[in-house]
Protein backbone atom coordinates (compact mmCIF):
# COMPACT_ATOMS: atom_id res chain seq x y z
CA UNK A 1 0.00 0.00 0.00
CA UNK A 2 1.38 3.39 -0.66
CA UNK A 3 0.72 6.59 1.32
CA UNK A 4 0.70 9.50 -0.72
CA UNK A 5 0.83 13.26 0.77
CA UNK A 6 -2.21 14.66 -2.03
CA UNK A 7 -4.56 13.03 -3.85
CA UNK A 8 -3.90 11.81 -7.30
CA UNK A 9 -7.39 12.56 -8.64
CA UNK A 10 -7.12 16.23 -7.97
CA UNK A 11 -3.63 15.91 -10.02
CA UNK A 12 -1.54 13.16 -11.85
CA UNK A 13 1.36 14.46 -10.38
CA UNK A 14 0.34 13.97 -7.33
CA UNK A 15 1.30 10.44 -7.41
CA UNK A 16 5.04 11.56 -7.03
CA UNK A 17 4.29 12.47 -3.42
CA UNK A 18 4.76 9.86 -1.56
CA UNK A 19 4.45 9.65 1.87
CA UNK A 20 5.74 6.24 3.09
CA UNK A 21 4.53 2.36 1.75
CA UNK A 22 3.24 -0.27 4.03
CA UNK A 23 4.87 -3.68 3.09
CA UNK A 24 3.68 -6.97 5.03
CA UNK A 25 2.30 -4.74 8.04
CA UNK A 26 5.73 -3.23 8.31
CA UNK A 27 5.79 0.95 7.61
CA UNK A 28 8.71 2.65 5.79
CA UNK A 29 8.67 6.47 5.25
CA UNK A 30 9.63 8.40 2.73
CA UNK A 31 12.65 8.87 4.24
CA UNK A 32 13.69 5.60 4.89
CA UNK A 33 12.69 4.50 1.42
CA UNK A 34 15.52 7.24 0.02
CA UNK A 35 18.01 5.81 2.73
CA UNK A 36 17.67 2.39 1.24
CA UNK A 37 17.75 3.44 -2.05
CA UNK A 38 21.14 5.14 -1.26
CA UNK A 39 22.35 2.75 0.28
CA UNK A 40 21.82 0.38 -2.84
CA UNK A 41 23.06 2.66 -5.69
CA UNK A 42 26.43 2.40 -3.23
CA UNK A 43 26.26 -1.34 -3.03
CA UNK A 44 25.77 -1.68 -6.62
CA UNK A 45 27.52 1.30 -8.10
CA UNK A 46 30.35 -0.61 -10.90
CA UNK A 47 33.96 0.54 -10.93
CA UNK A 48 35.72 1.40 -13.33
CA UNK A 49 36.98 -1.52 -14.76
CA UNK A 50 33.05 -3.28 -14.35
CA UNK A 51 31.99 -0.01 -16.90
CA UNK A 52 34.49 -0.37 -19.51
CA UNK A 53 34.91 -4.25 -20.19
CA UNK A 54 32.47 -4.42 -22.37
CA UNK A 55 33.29 -1.16 -24.22
CA UNK A 56 36.71 -3.21 -24.66
CA UNK A 57 35.02 -6.48 -25.58
CA UNK A 58 33.96 -4.48 -28.36
CA UNK A 59 36.91 -2.71 -29.35
CA UNK A 60 38.46 -6.18 -29.84
CA UNK A 61 36.31 -7.69 -31.19
CA UNK A 62 35.95 -5.09 -34.12
CA UNK A 63 39.84 -5.10 -34.44
CA UNK A 64 39.32 -8.81 -34.85
CA UNK A 65 36.73 -7.72 -37.80
CA UNK A 66 38.48 -5.55 -39.28
CA UNK A 67 41.92 -8.02 -39.22
CA UNK A 68 40.30 -10.82 -41.17
CA UNK A 69 38.56 -8.13 -43.42
CA UNK A 70 42.07 -6.80 -44.57
CA UNK A 71 43.23 -10.60 -44.78
CA UNK A 72 40.79 -11.82 -47.39
CA UNK A 73 41.04 -8.75 -49.55
CA UNK A 74 44.27 -9.09 -49.83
Amino acid sequence: MILLEDNPLDDVGNIQKRAGIMVRGRWFSEDQLRSMLEGLVKFFKPDLIDRLWPLALVVVVIAMIVRTVRRSST
